[in-house]
């Protein structure tokens, strides 16, 4: 593969990989704020609980309804949060492959890279034993 081919593939998948991560930190952001909600909503309903043991009379009348419908907005927010943490393991696993993808091609490239130095170091060795054997054959014709 040519070298220019080479770093165009490396070029190209940290630009994947890049995206890569955008999206799996929107998604952590997003896990994050569900969270934060359904830390409130738990605040909240110990307000709530609060609120009405201290006034047992009108609380108690308000407090059922509140809690079921509290009850279904932290079912919605758990399953909400399990959905995000599932697209969160799967966009680790797409940032885990995309990172294995550039490795491959830098490590290509750094063979390349490996293969055209012992090539040059080949040569020139080739062009140092040429000198030497001329160099030698111009030596022994000389004392002949």
């Amino acid at each position: 593969m040519a070298d220019s081919e080479l770093a165009t593939l490396i070029r190209l998948s940290k630009w994947n990989l890049d995206e890569l991560r955008r999206a799996l930190k929107d998604l952590l952001d997003q896990e994050a704020a569900l969270l934060d909600l359904r830390r409130k909503l738990d605040e909240e309903i110990l307000l709530q609980m609060q609120t009405t043991t201290a006034h047992a009379t009108e609380g108690g009348i308000t407090f059922a309804p509140y809690i079921r419908v509290a009850k279904e907005r932290a079912d919605a927010l758990d399953r909400a949060i399990e959905e995000m943490q599932r697209r969160i393991e799967i966009a680790r696993d797409h940032v885990a492959d995309g990172f294995k993808e550039l490795k491959t091609y830098e490590i290509a490239e750094e063979n390349r890279a490996e293969a055209e130095r012992l090539e040059l170091a080949r040569q020139q060795q080739i062009e140092t034993d040429e000198q030497a054997i001329t160099q030698f054959r111009r030596s022994t014709q000389a004392n002949e």
